[in-house]
C-alpha cells in the first residue's frame, strides 16, 4: 500500500534533484557573494529543508490517499 507515495516521491524528489543545478545555482551564487561561505551553507541548508519537507509529504500521501478512497467507497455504497 506504499506504492502511491513511493511513485510520488520518485517523481517529485527525482525531478527536484534533477533540476537542482538550474534552481539552486543562482541563489547560491548571489548568497555566496553577499554573505560568503555562510550564504552558501545557508542556501544548502534551505535546499535540504525543502527536500526533506517534500519527502515527508510523499511519505504521508499513501495513508491519506488510502483513507480517502475508503471514505469515498463508503459514500458511494450508502447512496440509493
Amino acid at each position: 500500500m506504499l506504492l502511491p507515495g513511493a511513485l510520488l516521491a520518485t517523481v517529485v524528489l527525482g525531478g527536484a534533484t534533477g533540476t537542482a543545478p538550474l534552481r539552486v545555482a543562482a541563489p547560491m551564487n548571489a548568497n555566496g557573494h553577499a554573505f560568503g561561505s555562510y550564504g552558501v551553507v545557508g542556501t544548502m541548508v534551505a535546499c535540504m529543508v525543502i527536500m526533506t519537507t517534500m519527502s515527508m509529504v510523499c511519505a504521508v500521501f499513501s495513508p491519506v490517499w488510502i483513507n480517502r478512497r475508503q471514505t469515498e467507497r463508503g459514500r458511494q455504497h450508502r447512496q440509493p
